[in-house]
């Protein structure tokens, strides 16, 4: 698996929610579910935007920082807007 450690710290946890509602159980379900897909942000420092649903259907987009060994800070997640959703859903319908 490529992620081994997900670092939430708690300030990000509580922004998360305050700004989109979003719980660290949503992202985590995202992250292990396995119709998530990954994308490049950004080179430096590495970060990636991952895409995915939780087990409820929610569609989240969440950004994770590098830091090495499989490890990824979460920076922030936030429902997807309609082109992330369009692309997600090409995306998975290809892999099923």
């Amino acid at each position: 698996m490529w992620l081994k450690r997900l670092i939430v710290e708690d300030f990000i946890e509580e922004k998360l929610w305050e700004k989109h509602q979003v719980t660290r159980e949503e992202v985590e379900e995202c992250l292990v579910n396995g119709r998530s897909i990954r994308l490049r942000h950004k080179r430096n420092p590495v970060r990636l935007v991952v895409l995915g649903a939780t087990q409820s259907g929610r569609l989240l987009k969440i950004i994770l920082e590098f830091q090495g060994r499989g490890q990824y800070f979460l920076v922030t997640a936030m429902n997807m807007e309609a082109e992330e959703r369009k692309r997600y859903g090409k995306k998975v319908k290809g892999h099923s």
